[in-house]
């Protein structure tokens, strides 16, 4: 009898332990939901890897919930922003992009069947861990603190002009001494080939992108645009903001500066009743903290540097209510794309 009863309580504790190790979950919001994941990558991309190591922790919190993963890549994330934007409430939507969706809103603007003002800003998961990387080769022209305007400009390829790696190109162009020649129209995987091949000089990116053919010497990272999230082997590699321009728009670089610590945002569809918004911010927070989440991000060579929704959904709207610093920015993107078609070599303040 004695056994018997201490075989019941070591199996009650057996079962208690097992109950304190799992998620906690209360009724929810998501509870019977199906949740439609658009992750605004092709497969295999960074932000796809994160955003199905997300997606997996996810199921912990919402175990009610059935979540579904779409890639859909294309236009600099505004393929998928539209798609996000015109989703009904009836079905939960929720996508992965990174922050070309900020520069096509200040670029493209009314051209846009959408308003980024008018998503549901759930988070940001991590640092893009932006980077300019160059060729060996090339690096006699890639030194930002003297002038190359006399040099062949660096050629940089994109698969778009609303990408975020031609943007950022436009805006090295504006705001410091390097001269980059962007051309659009190349997938990922052709433009690090075309790199590697000497077909092109630099490279514009985040760094787990290009970690293997920097650890094997082939390329040079010559500054990064964030200042958190990245390993520590670039804990010396000069930013964006030392290196800018003196008379370089302060605000722009602190943007641009924001933009890549943010790096990959989640949004969800402007449609969404504020009860599953509120549960979506709740859970993006327990997915954040969760140490297999983090575990997994480890493995992945990610460094995970999260900001809630109430935080990034005051960034956008700060930004978007900023006029000066969005005309500002407006000005450096046109002024590098003047440089980058070789019509301009300067955007001094007194040109602008």
């Amino acid at each position: 009898m004695i056994a018997k009863t201490l075989g019941k309580f070591a199996a009650a504790l057996i079962l208690l332990a097992c109950a304190s190790s799992a998620p906690s979950h209360a009724d929810s919001a998501l509870d019977g939901a199906t949740i439609r994941i658009i992750i605004a990558h092709k497969a295999g991309n960074t932000t796809d890897t994160m955003a199905r190591l997300f997606a997996k922790t996810l199921e912990k919190y919402l175990p009610d919930s059935s979540i579904n993963l779409q890639n859909l890549d294309g236009n600099g994330g505004s393929l998928a922003m539209a798609e996000i934007h015109d989703s009904k409430a009836s079905l939960v939507t929720v996508g992965f992009v990174n922050s070309s969706v900020v520069f096509s809103q200040v670029t493209q603007g009314d051209a846009l069947p959408y308003d980024i003002k008018d998503f549901q800003w759930i988070g940001a998961l991590a640092s893009s861990q932006r980077v300019l990387v160059v060729r060996k080769d090339a690096l006699d022209r890639a030194e930002p603190s003297k002038s190359n305007a006399a040099a062949k400009p660096l050629v940089s390829l994109a698969m778009s002009a609303s990408a975020q790696n031609y943007i950022d190109g436009l805006l090295l162009n504006g705001t410091t001494n390097l001269r980059l020649k962007m051309v659009p129209g190349f997938k990922t995987e052709q433009q690090n080939a075309m790199l590697l091949a000497g077909d092109a000089d630099a490279g514009i990116g985040t760094y787990e992108n290009f970690r293997e053919f920097i650890e094997a010497g082939d390329l040079v990272p010559v500054l990064k645009f964030g200042t958190v999230g990245y390993p520590d082997a670039l804990a010396t590699l000069p930013t964006l903001e030392q290196v800018a321009l003196p008379n370089a728009p302060r605000d722009v670089i602190a943007l641009s500066t924001k933009l890549s610590d943010m790096g990959r945002f989640v949004v969800a569809a402007p449609a969404t009743p504020e009860a599953q918004r509120a549960a979506l911010a709740k859970a993006f927070d327990q997915v954040v903290a969760d140490p297999d989440y983090l575990a997994g991000l480890k493995a992945a060579n990610f460094i995970g540097t999260p900001a809630n929704a109430e935080t990034v959904t005051r960034f956008i709207g700060d930004l978007l209510g900023n006029a000066k610093v969005l005309g500002d920015l407006k000005a450096m993107i046109a002024c590098g794309q003047q440089i980058s078609d070789s019509g301009r070599h300067s955007c001094d303040s007194g040109s602008l």
